[in-house]
């Protein structure tokens, strides 16, 4: 599949960033939950790869502080005829979509949580798992000081 499709272009498709209801930016962060869910669009001479981020920032009482959500848009440039199986396009999404993604994830996120006046959030070193898919992240709050 990697010989006949190339990354084109990396771009958002939805953002979304809030605090929740109650919430100042004064509030510290001391969880950061997120969740990705993926999905690819397959056809005669296109391939895309989608990825849509959560990420719900806690406060010291595991409430909710705040909430950032944005999806990223992966296209490829695709050989003309060329027609992706199901499994290989599952199989990119889940590691080369979603590795190649990952650098727009941490600094959308780290750009939204301080344009809600929060301390950036920074998304760590993403290890792979035994198969080699993305596996953990450690997320880290810069604390002033």
């Amino acid at each position: 599949m990697l010989d006949n499709v190339e990354l084109r272009d990396i771009r958002p498709a939805r953002l979304a960033a809030y605090l929740a209801d109650g919430a100042s930016p004064a509030d510290e962060i001391n969880v950061v939950n997120f969740q990705v869910a993926s999905g690819h669009l397959i056809d005669v001479g296109v391939y895309s790869n989608r990825f849509d981020f959560k990420f719900e920032l806690l406060g010291s009482a595991q409430e909710v502080v705040a909430v950032v959500e944005f999806d990223l848009i992966l296209d490829y440039t695709v050989r003309e005829a060329f027609l992706a199986e199901l499994p290989a396009a599952e199989y990119v999404s889940r590691t080369t979509g979603y590795f190649a993604a990952f650098p727009y994830a941490r600094e959308l996120l780290q750009r939204m949580a301080t344009s809600l006046r929060l301390p950036p959030v920074v998304l760590g070193y993403m290890r792979r798992n035994e198969r080699g898919e993305p596996g953990t992240v450690d997320v880290t709050v810069v604390r002033p000081g």
